[in-house]
């Protein structure tokens, strides 16, 4: 790699304790490869693999970053976020796709998390031609590599990348550009490829879920009639995360549409056991394994081969929901408060990430 410039950014350390509370000063992208290479100490009550750095990409008129909680006076878009638990969020974008590696020397995101708690180096490499931009963070043998098109109106707008985190402090940060430009072409989106399986069409249309929040059922209303739905997944060979798999979206909106009109999140239960609340008054969630579970590996490789007997049951109780996902051996039970005040019928939507939902079929 021949070096271009080698400079210092951000001669102080960056600790922000809520998400984007502190950034980098925006660098500007190009087709000359920019790496940046800093230290990174996640604080010792840090209960989560996100409380680690972040790549942000976005454009504003002055290079600058809004600052967290306040309107943003000089047209600042967020248009995608890297993180480093190997995992990414589609904002303002044509198009977003990510993967992650796990390299020899990662063993285990207890052991990852302790790592990060004790101080380590993360590099992020970016690179920009045209619409596409290219952004790859690494973090303690973990990989994550993103690509974003920007929508049309941006194409010819200065883009820039900024590192950020949530409960972590970074610092000794160093940014080399890279001396020769990319050849024009050379980032095209990633190709996902799905393994097949029986796509027999049940009661609603499939879902191809090649990305977060890409793909949604309609809303299936909850009420105190006991809902029963069963479906058969498979996870994309390239699934290398728990969370690559189905989830439940708990919500309300008046076309029963995630995204839709007077849409309201509730909670988002996802079929590995994690999940986490919005505006519901309370919510909480519990994993229970059978007897002949083994490990999350198993667990996902048997997705990858396809499951075809997962199912979900849901009842209202007052103001109270309660839903129960199966999926090879993992049940997930979770419960839902929902405010008194709230009128609108709430509904369930199936989803997933790298996964392919079908046969999807009702019963009440």
């Amino acid at each position: 790699m021949d070096i271009l410039l080698t400079r210092a950014i951000n001669k102080e350390p960056i600790a922000s304790m809520v998400f984007r509370q502190k950034q980098t000063l925006g660098i500007p992208l190009s087709t000359y490869p920019v790496h940046v290479t800093f230290k990174n100490v996640t604080s010792q009550g840090a209960t989560s693999n996100w409380h680690t750095p972040s790549a942000i990409i976005y454009t504003s008129d002055d290079g600058k970053a809004a600052p967290v909680g306040f309107k943003a006076t000089n047209n600042y878009t967020q248009h995608s976020t890297t993180r480093s638990d190997a995992y990414a969020i589609k904002e303002v974008c044509e198009d977003f796709i990510y993967e992650n590696f796990h390299m020899p020397e990662w063993e285990s995101w207890e052991l990852w998390l302790d790592q990060n708690k004790a101080g380590c180096d993360c590099s992020v490499t970016a690179v920009r031609d045209h619409q596409y931009v290219l952004v790859r963070i690494e973090n303690c043998g973990i990989i994550t590599t993103s690509t974003t098109t920007l929508p049309a109106e941006y194409a010819d707008k200065e883009v820039y990348l900024s590192i950020t985190g949530e409960a972590c402090t970074m610092s000794d940060f160093k940014i080399e550009n890279e001396i020769d430009p990319i050849d024009e072409g050379t980032i095209t989106p990633i190709k996902i490829s799905n393994t097949t399986m029986s796509q027999e069409e049940g009661d609603i249309p499939n879902l191809d879920c090649i990305g977060w929040w890409t793909a949604h059922s309609y809303g299936v209303p909850i009420s105190e009639e006991p809902l029963k739905i069963t479906y058969n997944t498979i996870s994309y060979q390239q699934a290398r995360e728990n969370f690559h798999t189905p989830l439940v979206v708990v919500f309300s909106a008046l076309d029963q549409n995630v995204g839709g009109i007077a849409y309201k999140e509730f909670c988002v239960t996802r079929s590995d056991g994690f999940g986490w609340n919005l505006n519901a008054d309370s919510y909480t969630f519990e994993a229970t394994f059978d007897d002949d579970w083994k490990d999350w590996g198993e667990w996902l490789a048997t997705n990858k081969k396809g499951v075809s007997d997962c199912e979900i049951t849901a009842h209202r109780e007052d103001d109270t929901i309660i839903i129960i996902q199966k999926n090879s051996g993992v049940t997930v039970k979770s419960v839902i408060q929902i405010p008194p005040t709230h009128s609108l019928p709430v509904c369930l939507s199936l989803s997933g990430e790298l996964c392919t939902i079908c046969n999807v079929r009702i019963e009440n």
